[in-house]
C-alpha cells in the first residue's frame, strides 16, 4: 500500500495509531505528510481502515504485518499476537474432524508423533506447542527457510504467557486446563534464545524443547515415526509436489494420516482486493505460488501412492467468473469452472496399501 521500507520507532507508533486511535484517517494524513505513505494509496487505505474492527482476524494480522515490516526494533523483543497459531490449530481440528469425528482427542493423540510441515518463519513453534499441550507425545515443526531474527523466541513466549493466563483458550482436544499447564511446564525453555542464535548461525539444525522440536532440515525427522502430518497453506507455494510426497512418505508411520489445507487463490488478491481472486487465470502471473489446479496437485500425490479425500472448504462466488470478460491464458483455458472456483480445500492423506 505504498509504505516506505525505512521507518524509525516514532513512525511505527504512528502506524499503530492507525489501528487503535479513534481518528485513524487523521493519523493517515500525518503519515502522508511525512512521505511514509503515498498519497496515491489513500483510496485503498480509507475503506480498509474504516472497516477495521478491533479484535477481528484482519486486525490481528495487520498488527503483525506492521511489526514485521515496519519496526525493526520490535525484533529485539515485541508483543506478537498468539491469534494466528490458535486459528491454525482450529483449522487443523476442523479439517481432521470432517473426516474423523473422534480424531482431535487426547485418546487419539496419546503416544503419537505429529509434524507441522511448513511452520513459518515468524511463529515456527506456536502451532507445535499448542498441538503438544493437547496431548500429542511429540511434535516436530519443520521450516526450511531462515527464521526471522527475534520473532521465533518472542512469539513463543507470547503464546506461553497467554497459555498460563488463559489455558482454556488452548484446549482443542478436551484434555483439560490442568493438563495443558502440566504439559506446558514440561517443555525445556532453558537457554532458548541461545539455541535460536545457534540455529541462525548454522551451528545446529534443530531446537529441541523436549516434546516439541523445530528443525530446518526434513532429514532430521526420523523415518517412519510421524503418525500425523499437518500443513496450512503451504503446498500452493512449493514448486515440486514430488519432493513433498517423498518427504511425507519417508517420515509417515504405518497407518499414519495427514491433514492439509491448500489455498488455491491468487495470493495477490490478499494485498489488492480490486484484483480477481484468480487473476492468475487471466494474466498468467504466479506470485509466490506454483499455480497448480486442484486436480494437478491431487494427481501428483495420487500418482505417488497416496489416497486422498477432499472437502471444498471455500469456493469463489460465481459472479467473479460470470462478470469476467477477459480470456484465460492457455494453461487454464480448458479447465471447468467447477475446478477453477476452488479457493480453499482440506485434504486427508493416507498411504495406499502396498
Amino acid at each position: 500500500m505504498g509504505m516506505h521500507p525505512e521507518f524509525n520507532r516514532e513512525d511505527a507508533f504512528l502506524l499503530v495509531d492507525m489501528l487503535f486511535a479513534q481518528d485513524k484517517l487523521k493519523t493517515l494524513s500525518q503519515l502522508i505528510e511525512k512521505k511514509l505513505v503515498s498519497s496515491e494509496s489513500m483510496p485503498a487505505w480509507i475503506p480498509f481502515l474504516s472497516a477495521l474492527e478491533p479484535g477481528s482476524a484482519r486486525w490481528f494480522k495487520t498488527i503483525d504485518l506492521l511489526k514485521v515490516n515496519i519496526d525493526p526494533a520490535i525484533s529485539g523483543g515485541g508483543n506478537i499476537s498468539e491469534h494466528s497459531p490458535l486459528e491454525i490449530v482450529s483449522s487443523y481440528k476442523g479439517v481432521s474432524t470432517l473426516f474423523d469425528r473422534a480424531f482431535f482427542t487426547p485418546e487419539n493423540f496419546r503416544n503419537k508423533t505429529a509434524i507441522d510441515y511448513g511452520c513459518g518463519v515468524f511463529r515456527p513453534l506456536g502451532v507445535a506447542v499448542v498441538l503438544f499441550v493437547n496431548g500429542l507425545d511429540r511434535v516436530f515443526a519443520y521450516e526450511p527457510f531462515p527464521l526471522k531474527e527475534g520473532f521465533a523466541y518472542v512469539s513463543l513466549m507470547q503464546v506461553m504467557n497467554e497459555m498460563l493466563v488463559h489455558p482454556g483458550k488452548f484446549d482443542y482436544s478436551g484434555i483439560g486446563e490442568s493438563e495443558i499447564i502440566r504439559r506446558m511446564h514440561s517443555l525445556d525453555l532453558r537457554s532458548l534464545d541461545v539455541k535460536f542464535q545457534k540455529l541462525a548461525a548454522g551451528e545446529t539444525t534443530t531446537v529441541d524443547l523436549g516434546g516439541v522440536i523445530f528443525t530446518n532440515r526434513i532429514d532430521a525427522v526420523p523415518s517412519g515415526e510421524v503418525d500425523i502430518h499437518f500443513s496450512n497453506a503451504v503446498f500452493e507455494h512449493i514448486p515440486d509436489m514430488g519432493e513433498v510426497s517423498r518427504n511425507l512418505r519417508r517420515i509417515t508411520s504405518p497407518g499414519g494420516v495427514g491433514y492439509h489445507i491448500v489455498d488455491f487463490v491468487d495470493h495477490r488478491y490478499y494485498d489488492d482486493s480490486t484484483l480477481s481472486p484468480f487473476e492468475k487465470y487471466y494474466d498468467g502471473v504466479l506470485h509466490e505460488i506454483n499455480g497448480l489446479l486442484p486436480s494437478e496437485l491431487e494427481a501428483a500425490f495420487i500418482h505417488d501412492g497416496w489416497r486422498l479425500k477432499k472437502s471444498r472448504l471455500q469456493l469463489v462466488p460465481d459472479h467473479f467468473f460470470a462478470n469476467e470478460t477477459r480470456s484465460k491464458v492457455a494453461r487454464y483455458e480448458n479447465a471447468p469452472v467447477a475446478e477453477l472456483n476452488q479457493h480453499i480445500n482440506g485434504y486427508e492423506f493416507r498411504l495406499a496399501a502396498a
